[in-house]
């Protein structure tokens, strides 16, 4: 389908780049989500198997990409763990961190916290299954857990009690049906599962719709029940459960209420998308054949090359300067250029509002992660406050999937996320 000429709205992007399916979300102008994932093959999969890491090369000027968006000359691949269930080996128990450190791949260990009421149960040399919940990031091991969750498009179903949970996202009015289809299969298989946002598009009077989230409902449990019941059967290491692949991830976090449309110019991809998505909204579903390649449509080489750019310029003149350091990530927002026939506090004003807007999606898009501090323009904390940043920031990342969430404002006027 040709839809050049057509950019508008925020429109999701699933494409191939050489060896590299991508993922955006993106206006036209800003990245509002970005990830990548290499095309496996048997030297990837040979260095997965070792715990290694594919690199590659940093231009000058450019962050390191911790969440692996590739730009036009393939930044580096990260190696995706998040949802994948192991069988680990406890190395070191700490009691006064009430912490585990668990071998979970060979070579590969990752945090583990459990209640301080139990920690005397954990022994060194103990195997027990784990699920990743947060990836490795530079030399900070990746967060485990001891309660297997299995995520699919519509549910999430876990071992850790029995009940029914729901996105905050999902409106309120559809919560009732779910409870009412689920809930003696929940009693049924000892679970707790959580209803996705995605769900919210599934017409429950439909029998195919609700054929779609009982059978992703018991194929999940089956799969639940099948690692409490072999995994004592399995050798140190083994990876017991394989996390949702990459499209199907991606688009269970994709807030579909705010995007127009979704594009593709992979046939494999776009029949994926179209088989996953509920039936009244697989339509936003498009298929790209034009010789135009998508990335030049939606400009995305010069947008993935801003977001993970040193140096951010801003349409008022202003720019912003980015500082990844060990501890934390430091965002400077300057006025620059900006001059025009206005007062000082409202140049202020103008740039901090700005900078608020291009900074939220582009936290999401970067993937930063850990602590990321802020530094407006101005040192009157409470000016800054009064302007209402913090609610913009909070707005703003109501859809973030990694749970950005904005602190507080320092006496210093630092904005701390």
């Amino acid at each position: 389908m040709n839809v050049r000429g057509d950019v508008m709205g925020k429109t999701a992007i699933f494409t191939k780049l050489d060896d590299v399916i991508c993922f955006f979300v993106t206006d036209g102008k800003i990245l509002y989500n970005a990830d990548a994932e290499k095309v496996k093959d048997e030297k990837t999969n040979f260095e997965k198997a070792k715990g290694e890491k594919t690199k590659g090369e940093k231009t000058k000027g450019e962050r390191p990409d911790n969440r692996a968006i590739l730009d036009a000359k393939k930044a580096s691949i990260g190696d995706i763990e998040v949802g994948n269930v192991y069988l680990g080996k406890i190395r070191n128990v700490s009691k006064n961190l009430s912490a585990c450190f668990v071998e979970y791949k060979e070579g590969v260990t990752g945090f583990l916290s459990v209640n301080k009421n139990e920690i005397d149960e954990y022994k060194g040399g103990m195997l027990l299954p784990v699920t990743v919940i947060k990836d490795k990031v530079k030399t900070k091991d990746a967060v485990l857990s001891k309660d297997i969750t299995l995520a699919g498009m519509y549910v999430v179903v876990s071992d850790n009690g029995c009940g029914i949970k729901y996105s905050g996202k999902l409106e309120d009015d559809k919560k009732d049906p779910f409870k009412e289809l689920l809930n003696e299969k929940i009693k049924e298989n000892n679970v707790t599962c959580v209803v996705r946002n995605l769900a919210g598009f599934l017409d429950l009077s439909d029998a195919d719709d609700r054929t779609r989230i009982i059978c992703e409902f018991d194929e999940l449990c089956h799969k639940l029940k099948d690692i409490r019941d072999y995994s004592d059967k399995r050798t140190a290491f083994s990876r017991l459960y394989e996390g949702a692949g990459f499209v199907r991830k991606n688009l269970a976090v994709l807030d579909l209420s705010d995007t127009e449309k979704i594009i593709t110019d992979d046939p494999d991809t776009y029949t994926l998308i179209t088989s996953l998505l509920p039936s009244g909204i697989s339509d936003k579903c498009v298929y790209y054949s034009d010789d135009y390649s998508l990335k030049a449509l939606y400009n995305l080489k010069k947008q993935v090359s801003e977001t993970i750019s040193k140096r951010i310029w801003l349409k008022s003149g202003g720019f912003l300067v980015i500082d990844e350091t060990e501890a934390m990530t430091v965002i400077d927002v300057n006025t620059g250029k900006n001059e025009g026939k206005i007062s000082k506090n409202e140049l202020i004003e103008i740039t901090n509002k700005e900078a608020v807007s291009r900074i939220a999606p582009l936290i999401t898009a970067s993937g930063m992660s850990g602590i990321i501090i802020v530094d407006l323009v101005g040192v009157d904390a409470e000016a800054i406050r009064k302007s209402g940043v913090l609610e913009m920031f909070s707005q703003l990342f109501k859809n973030d999937h990694d749970n950005a969430r904005a602190v507080d404002i320092t006496k210093l006027g630092l904005v701390e996320i």
